[in-house]
C-alpha cells in the first residue's frame, strides 16, 4: 500500500503514514464544501486541511477503522461508512449511529442524499437503508439488487440508480428493475 497521490502544479506528491496518514491503505477520498479532504483508510480516517493531517479511529468514535465511503449531506454532516457500521461527524464530534439505523454488522459501501433529503446507505451484503428525520426504511437484500451495491445516484426524473454486481439497477415507484 502506497498511501495517496496528490497532483498539483503539474506534479505528483505522495502522502503516507510518514506524513501523518493513519494508514497507507487508502479506500476513499472525499472533499467537503469547506475544502477539507477526508481520506478513508484500512486503519481509520485522516483529515487534510492545508498542510495539517489529523487522523481518527475507533478511539475517537468511528464505528470501525476500515473506512470506505465518505459523504457530506446538505446539512453539512459528514457520514462515514466502514466495514462494520456508520458514523456521523457533526460539530467536531464523531457518533457511531450503526445501531440506531440497523447497520451494526453491515459493510457500508455507498452513501447518497437524494433531492427529498433521504440519506441512502448501501451495503456489501446487498441491503439498502433509507433515512430521513430518524425514520428508517430498510430494503433487505433481494434478487433484483444482488449483492455488493457500490454506487447510488438519482436521475433528473427522480429514479434511484444503484451500481451492483447485477449491473445497473433502477428503483422507480418502489419497484427494482435490472
Amino acid at each position: 500500500y502506497l498511501g495517496m497521490l496528490i497532483f498539483e502544479n503539474g506534479k505528483f506528491t505522495r502522502l503516507t503514514t510518514a506524513d501523518g496518514l493513519i494508514d497507507n491503505n487508502v479506500n476513499s477520498i472525499y472533499q467537503d464544501r469547506e475544502g477539507t479532504i477526508w481520506v478513508g483508510t484500512g486503519g481509520g480516517l485522516s483529515r487534510l486541511t492545508e498542510a495539517i493531517i489529523t487522523s481518527f479511529s475507533t478511539k475517537e468514535g468511528l464505528a470501525n477503522d476500515n473506512v470506505y465511503p465518505i459523504f457530506q449531506d446538505k446539512a453539512g454532516k459528514i457520514w462515514i461508512g466502514s466495514w462494520t457500521g456508520l458514523t456521523v461527524y457533526e460539530n467536531g464530534v464523531f457518533q457511531d449511529v450503526s445501531q440506531q439505523f440497523g447497520l451494526t454488522t453491515d459493510r457500508i459501501t455507498a452513501i447518497y442524499e437524494d433531492r427529498d433529503n433521504y440519506l441512502w446507505i448501501a451495503t456489501w451484503e446487498g441491503k439498502l437503508v433509507k433515512i430521513k428525520n430518524g425514520q428508517v426504511t430498510t430494503f433487505p437484500p433481494n434478487e433484483q439488487l444482488g449483492e455488493h451495491i457500490r454506487a447510488i445516484y438519482q436521475d433528473r426524473n427522480g429514479a434511484m440508480w444503484f451500481g451492483t454486481t447485477k449491473g445497473l439497477v433502477q428503483l422507480k415507484n418502489d419497484i427494482f428493475t435490472v
